[in-house]
């Protein structure tokens, strides 16, 4: 997993502080929150039941609110229908926490959740596979290299290559991990979903699923990784 330096200790509610921190509010009604991500190089808006409701623009994401329920989703660029699509949006059963989407109407972006752990350096895990890698004469330093890609898988979780999903609860979506964290614990860890190109998807999907993976794969997923992460 990735590791932050700062664990700030508190004797208040994690439960609260959890809910600040992920920018999660308190459902008052049967809305969820829809991420709209933009792959297209002009903005696009966004209909929900044949009304307006967001403009986003190229190359970045936003955020609306859809009640529950069958909804029709629609999306235009330059006044042409590009994306149309009935979903069946379904309600929180966590209380005091709203569901997420993401909607990827064109299907260009690909997406990982990876665990942040506060306790040391941002950069000790991947560095010390770099630094793993660059001793890859010493069979025994390959040996743990492969350990720590072995870890590494545990704490990555591809999302679905589709126009549609549903978000994890409690990931910060698209957005760095704050640098500091209020816990009663000693350590604590939060989860993110960032991009990543398509190629280096099918790859860490592929390395994924293999039971051995080769010692020449550490390099190459570190470089992956590390573009998807920081």
């Amino acid at each position: 997993m990735i590791r932050k330096f700062h664990v700030t200790l508190t004797l208040g509610c994690v439960a609260l502080a959890l809910l600040l921190t992920t920018g999660c509010a308190v459902p008052t009604d049967q809305n969820v929150y829809v991420y709209v991500d933009n792959g297209r190089d002009e903005s696009i808006t966004v209909l929900v039941d044949n009304e307006e409701v967001a403009t986003v623009p190229a190359g970045e994401a936003g955020q609306i609110k859809v009640q529950t329920g069958e909804r029709a989703i629609e999306v235009k660029c330059n006044g042409q229908t590009v994306y149309f699509s009935k979903k069946q949006v379904e309600p929180s059963n966590t209380m005091l926490i709203m569901k997420q989407y993401m909607l990827n109407p064109d299907r260009q972006h690909r997406y990982l959740v990876y665990e942040v752990e506060y306790t040391t350096s941002l950069y000790d895990s991947l560095n010390s596979m770099a630094e793993k890698v660059g001793e890859q004469s010493d069979d025994a330093a390959m040996t743990a290299a492969l350990a720590d890609l072995q870890e590494l898988r545990e704490d990555i979780r591809l999302m679905p290559a589709a126009d549609w999903f549903e978000i994890p609860t409690g990931v910060y979506v698209l957005e760095d991990s704050p640098d500091e964290v209020h816990t009663r614990n000693m350590t604590t860890s939060r989860f993110v979903l960032n991009r990543m190109a398509p190629d280096d998807y099918d790859y860490v999907q592929t390395w994924i699923n293999d039971e051995s993976p080769k010692p020449e794969d550490v390099e190459y997923i570190y470089e992956v990784v590390n573009k998807s992460v920081f």
